[in-house]
């Protein structure tokens, strides 16, 4: 009895698959770049975007406070001999105009260690009895505490 041997079959029929499964992860992988150079566009858009708002806030906020100091630098200069209570009611009606972000506003004054005496009663003078100025180290200027 004769052998039969089996129907030869085509390369074509072996290989289609194989392209086939070539070309679909091809475009898979191709799919998935664009997928995700898009979700990297879109996440730096977003980024800037909200960079853009932070930097907007942040320059409002300084912005504010470059007023409020400027505005106690033209008081001081139209007012040098002001009393600590002139200084309050000043402080008290320009905070509400200057925004959020600024907690209070404060002046120094840069004494000499020879001037404190003179200094600490000015102030108390002016209604200030609990006022000191911290005499700790050797600088020539000293730091006033209240």
């Amino acid at each position: 009895m004769p052998l039969i041997s089996p129907p030869r079959r085509s390369a074509w029929l072996w290989a289609l698959p194989a392209l086939t499964l070539v070309l679909t992860l091809s475009l898979t992988a191709f799919a998935v770049r664009l997928a995700r150079d898009g979700a990297t566009r879109s996440e730096q858009a977003r980024l800037e975007r909200l960079s853009d708002r932070v930097l907007g806030a942040l320059r409002q906020r300084f912005d504010s406070a470059s007023q409020a100091v400027h505005g106690a630098r033209g008081y001081f200069t139209t007012a040098p001999l002001s009393t600590p209570a002139d200084w309050a009611a000043y402080t008290t009606a320009a905070l509400p105009a200057v925004g959020p972000g600024l907690v209070g506003l404060g002046y120094v004054e840069r004494v000499r260690r020879s001037d404190i005496p003179v200094l600490e009663a000015r102030m108390r003078m002016l209604g200030v009895p609990d006022f000191r100025v911290e005499r700790a180290g050797t600088r020539e200027i000293g730091r006033a505490h209240v």
